[in-house]
């Protein structure tokens, strides 16, 4: 540190003089050699204005240590600097001012500059100077020659940022010049984008292997391999900096040994700019506890299966730890991260999953899980014939339950709560099928502690037909079946090809098959009781690239695409890398699909893209935003929006999952309908959408009685 062998520091302090005269007294750094001198000579520049943009009449002054010096000026402000010798703050002050100013012993740094891919290096260079207890000053570099460049800086430990014209800044952390030789920070290749820089709170000695991961958001279908992340070690206090990164969005974590130790922080850079992290990340504690279910065995006779999730801000889980519960419901847990996690309690033999959401802090010690054991009886029918198979019910909360029903459909076991369940069947027959219904069914405890009769009655429609190449062959292939955007089905077909799905509500479904690198596209098809034969073709799909761009043409990173529609029947994701490529995976005979872009601190994008070629689509997003607000009790259900000359989406389309915002959306300024659901009729409604402006939508009468 600097006071180890000088002292330093600006004070500064406001005293009645002469309006047209600046008192300075300079006191004399504790380095015993400097201090045998007289004193030291200022260089002092009248500014221009109060801010000193610009200077005039440059001159030197001699300054004896401890005595006054009276500066006359007529200036509107004095910029005060130091030439040989002794280092100090540049010092701005006004006539009438008196001032105190320390010094210390000077040192220099000096550094040579590259121009990024080949760009000639700027022809000014500022260096801003911090430390323990120096207040923070910025100096001019001085070009000796070629691209080397000289900085004057006070000696002892510093932290320095160098501002290299609107190339990104660089940071030096804990550079220790003296006065006797200049210390070289080395050549350093200047970089175009955006910086982020933050700080890890945390012990040195627990900042050892400690790394810092800067991820480009991705969507569920995302290459990995295009979304590698930019990996570094923090300093010695914990700073870290990642420069040259593309505008876009992204993911920060720190990890130790490959496991997360803090949080994952989201991020958007939208212009090449220096982007903190506020609040520093802080290394959370190691907590031990107990985690106890009750009752201690599962209605099956053995232990529980339990697994300790640790949530994060995107849609999906981290298992941090997983065993089994002993005779008496005890499964220890040892030294996890505190944070927010997930505990499961599963009993594979009765198809129990208990679900409980924890905030782990140092002061826990025991979790309890208690797991409500109903009776529940019942049957799966499809008209008058029981369905044979696996029925399972499934909580808001994430809990479910599974029970296989017999010949006549008929089940029995154990409920964990009363409520409201959402069904799913998977008929027990030659080809896997599973059937996701619309139906759910509610759940009471009986007074007299009797079983709970459910009754599940299915639709008598059915689907069945045969997937086939371009050759004839028949294919091993996934069959989903789609209505209105939501699937309802799915079923594996058997080796020659064919399939059949039973429980389905006769109407309009949109179909279609797929195996890892072909796809048949979606058909439009009828569901009857007894229906005709369908035929599916598959094809090898085909990959489309693109890029997503700012309007100034950089590349964004991060940018979350949603896709559908046309020859698609579900809906896809991917996102852009740093060089702000992606890639859509469509049928072979896809013409257009409709996209939704979703870059935080950007407009949202809803468009729609040609797909007919391999030429690549451009997507440049804009900049202007104006704000969609939704008066909405709860969704879902969904209202949808489409801009003008374009295609109704589901809202739920628009929601970014790393920034959840309640029904608010940035759109880009521009005329949208809003109707209940995916058809334009009464009663939609027109609105538009400024630059800078809010919209409020009451959607409450839509979907309310």
């Amino acid at each position: 540190m600097l006071t180890a062998h000088l002292l330093l520091a600006v004070v500064l302090a406001q005293a009645a003089t002469d309006s047209e005269s600046l008192s300075i007294q300079l006191l004399p750094p504790r380095d015993v050699k400097l201090s045998a001198q007289s004193g030291a000579t200022l260089i002092v520049e009248e500014c221009l204005d109060a801010e000193c943009r610009a200077t005039q009449h440059l001159r030197e002054v001699p300054v004896r240590w401890n005595e006054p010096l009276t500066l006359p000026s007529s200036a509107a402000a004095l910029r005060i600097s130091t030439v040989e010798g002794v280092w100090l703050a540049p010092t701005i002050a006004t006539p009438g001012q008196s001032l105190i100013l320390r010094s210390w012993p000077m040192a220099s740094v000096d550094v040579e500059l590259e121009g990024d891919r080949g760009e000639s290096a700027p022809s000014k260079v500022l260096l801003r100077v911090s430390g323990e207890d120096l207040p923070d000053a910025e100096v001019q570099c001085r070009q000796t020659e070629g691209q080397r460049w000289t900085c004057r800086v006070p000696a002892g430990r510093v932290d320095l940022r160098l501002q290299a014209g609107d190339f990104v800044p660089h940071y030096f952390w804990g550079v220790a010049p003296t006065a006797a030789a200049p210390e070289s920070l080395g050549k350093l290749r200047l970089r175009r984008g955006a910086s982020i820089i933050g700080r890890i709170v945390a012990a040195e000695r627990d900042l050892r292997d400690l790394r810092v991961h800067l991820v480009p958001k991705a969507g569920r279908t995302s290459d990995s391999a295009e979304r590698e992340p930019l990996i570094i070690a923090p300093n010695h206090r914990g700073t870290f900096q990642f420069v040259g990164v593309s505008i876009g969005a992204y993911d920060v974590v720190v990890t130790r040994k490959d496991e997360p130790v803090t949080g994952r922080v989201s991020i958007s850079a939208t212009e090449p700019r220096e982007y903190a992290i506020e609040p520093a990340f802080e290394m959370a504690a190691q907590v031990s506890f107990d985690i106890l279910v009750s009752p201690p065995v599962a209605p099956s006779g053995k232990q529980w299966q339990i697994r300790l999730d640790r949530t994060r801000a995107e849609p999906h889980l981290e298992t941090v730890a997983k065993g089994q519960s002993d005779a008496s419901g005890v499964w220890t847990v040892d030294a996890v991260p505190e944070g927010r996690y997930l505990v499961s309690v599963d009993d594979p033999t009765s198809g129990i999953r208990q679900r409980k959401d924890l905030e782990l802090t140092a002061r826990t010690s025991v979790v309890h899980v208690p797991v409500d054991l109903i009776s529940v009886r019942g049957e799966v029918v499809a008209g008058d014939h029981g369905v044979r198979g696996t029925l399972k019910l499934s909580y808001s909360d994430g809990s479910s339950l599974k029970f296989t029903t017999d010949d006549d459909g008929r089940f029995e076991g154990h409920a964990t709560r009363e409520g409201t369940w959402r069904v799913e069947v998977m008929p027990d027959r030659e080809v896997i099928q599973l059937l996701r219904t619309r139906k759910s069914v509610e759940i009471k405890r009986r007074d007299d502690g009797a079983p709970v009769a459910i009754r599940i009655e299915l639709p008598e429609g059915r689907l069945h037909g045969k997937v086939a190449d371009e050759q004839g062959r028949p294919v091993t292939a996934f069959v989903y079946v789609n209505r209105a955007g939501r699937g309802l089905a799915s079923a594996k077909t058997a080796p020659d090809g064919t399939f059949e799905i039973i429980g389905l509500e006769p109407g309009p479904v949109s179909v279609e098959a797929n195996t890892r690198t072909e796809e048949s596209g979606a058909i439009e098809w009828e569901v009857e009781k007894e229906g005709r034969e369908l035929r599916l073709t598959v094809a090898s799909n085909r990959k489309v690239r693109g890029s997503v761009r700012s309007p100034e043409g950089a590349p964004i990173a991060g940018a979350l695409i949603r896709y559908f529609g046309g020859a698609i029947g579900d809906l896809r994701e991917t996102s852009s890398n740093p060089q702000g490529g992606f890639s859509l995976t469509v049928p072979k005979s896809a013409g257009y699909v409709s996209a939704v872009v979703l870059v935080p601190g950007f407009p949202v994008r809803i468009t729609r893209l040609d797909v007919r070629s391999s030429a690549a689509i451009d997507i440049i997003l804009g900049r202007a935003i104006g704000k969609l607000l939704l008066t909405q009790r709860r969704v879902p259900p969904w209202p949808a929006i489409r801009p003008a000359g374009g295609e109704l989406v589901p809202l739920r389309l628009l929601m970014d999952p790393s920034s959840f915002k309640a029904l608010q959306f940035d759109l880009e300024p521009g005329v949208y309908t809003i109707c209940p659901g995916l058809a334009v009729t009464p009663p939609c409604v027109d609105r538009e959408i400024e630059r800078g402006s809010e919209v409020t939508v009451d959607t409450r009468a839509w979907f309310e009685p």
